[in-house]
């Protein structure tokens, strides 16, 4: 079976990054405590635009950082046509989610 156990509200905006227009970068947290349940967990994210979905982002650095009561993800994703500057505004979604064995 599967559980969610994390997940983001519905558009989640990303910033230009250092690399340019051609770049987004995001960050979230997730609680410590549900951190701890998880031993194998499937994160799942989705960037996406609303003005061109024809243009597409790849992630390409998926960070975490242990920040005591939380765990910090950092998501760097850029233009599949590299280094063309896109001025649209890129959101992202995230779920994360735990596989477990169900009691018989």
């Amino acid at each position: 079976m599967t559980r969610i156990v994390e997940q983001s509200e519905k558009g989640i905006s990303m910033a230009p990054g250092e690399g340019g227009c051609h770049t987004r970068v995001v960050e979230f947290r997730v609680r410590k405590e549900t951190n701890e349940l998880l031993k194998n967990f499937d994160l799942e994210i989705r960037i996406y635009n609303e003005q061109n979905p024809g243009t597409n982002f790849a992630l390409y650095s998926l960070k975490s950082n242990d920040l005591n009561q939380q765990v910090q993800f950092a998501i760097e994703a850029q233009n599949v046509i590299e280094a063309e500057p896109v001025d649209y505004q890129f959101y992202f979604d995230y779920t994360i989610t735990v596989e477990f064995e169900a009691a018989i």
